[in-house]
């Protein structure tokens, strides 16, 4: 209303200051000519009275023109405060209705995994311990003073799909040894499952796997007058294998119990000693991954024995076995 007053204010001087030129000029035109005295009401002369006749109109001209501008200015000040209302209702009702959307989703998502089978997938982090853990030399071993450990370690263990990584550590004192001895053990396994019957809830199904695995056994210990000429153990296998298992499900839980033999290379410590080795790897998986909506609760019992022979460096023919137990969270 101000910016409107002020228009005003502005164009009635202006109008004024137009009107008083034009006179000015028609007086100074009067007085210099010997035509008739006579003058009008603004007191322009006659023969110049069509000046101030044009002062007039061009007052009106601009009042017309700022009466448009002020009518253009107003009502597009109208369609914003609109356009800008509706943008905000709009912005609101999309917000509810997202809100709206992604709570149904939610739910029919959740009743969606209950209530409809599905392909098991076990996704899991557990940590635990191994009972029994045994690094044994072959009956062809002929290693001066070999690593004979028989120990419990700790364990780790990581799922994520078919794939399984795993891993068991201890330190500890063995006969014949004056320093401690670090045995390390861990590998990864990739699984290829294929169900014979689709997925169901409260059916046993049985499966086929295909495997590939990679695995380390390690001992170690630092180098004594005692442990002369004495290696270390680093053996690493490479192989592939297949074996059978069987699955469960139902709303709450799954499990699952696989077992699977292989055959592999074997190198000390990656090295051009090569031999050969085999093993047989099983599992069982109990998870509850419902408990605490996307967290439940994760347990697996892990069996592995494998054998590495070197016919030309019989001092590295190992045995090793192990039952591990771990828990953990499902995701």
């Amino acid at each position: 209303m101000l910016t409107d007053r002020y228009i005003c204010t502005l164009t009635q001087k202006q109008t004024q200051c137009n009107a008083d030129l034009h006179c000015k000029t028609a007086k100074r035109h009067v007085s210099s000519s010997t035509l008739s005295p006579k003058h009008d009401q603004h007191g322009c002369a006659e023969p110049h009275a069509s000046l101030c006749t044009f002062g007039r109109l061009d007052a009106k001209a601009y009042k017309q023109r700022h009466n448009a501008m002020k009518f253009f200015f107003e009502t597009h000040y109208r369609s914003m405060q609109t356009f800008f209302r509706m943008m905000l209702l709009s912005s609101m009702f999309s917000l509810l209705a997202l809100e709206l959307g992604a709570q149904v989703l939610g739910e029919a998502s959740s009743d969606d995994i209950r209530e409809r089978p599905r392909e098991i997938s076990f996704r899991s982090i557990e940590i635990g311990i191994t009972p029994y853990a045994a690094l044994q030399p072959l009956s062809d071993n002929t290693a001066r003073l070999p690593f004979v450990i028989t120990r419990a370690t700790l364990s780790a263990l990581a799922r994520l799909d078919n794939t399984m990584l795993y891993i068991d550590y201890s330190v500890g004192n063995i006969p014949d040894f004056p320093d401690a001895v670090t045995m390390v053990s861990g590998g990864a396994k990739f699984d290829f499952d294929f169900f014979l019957i689709p997925p169901a809830n409260d059916v046993l199904r049985p499966l086929i796997c295909f495997t590939s695995v990679a695995e380390i056994v390690s001992a170690s210990t630092p180098p004594s007058p005692q442990t002369t000429n004495v290696n270390n153990l680093n053996i690493a296998t490479i192989g592939i294998g297949a074996g059978l298992g069987i699955a469960y499900q139902s709303k709450q839980w799954i499990t699952q119990a696989k077992a699977e033999g292989f055959i592999a290379i074997a190198s000390q410590g990656f090295s051009p000693v090569v031999g050969f080795g085999s093993g047989l790897i099983g599992d069982v998986t109990v998870q509850f991954p419902y408990l605490l909506d996307k967290i439940g609760l994760a347990f697996t019992y892990r069996f592995r024995t494998s054998a590495s022979r070197f016919a030309n460096n019989t001092q590295f023919s190992y045995s090793f076995l192990s039952h591990t137990i771990t828990a953990g969270i499902t995701f």
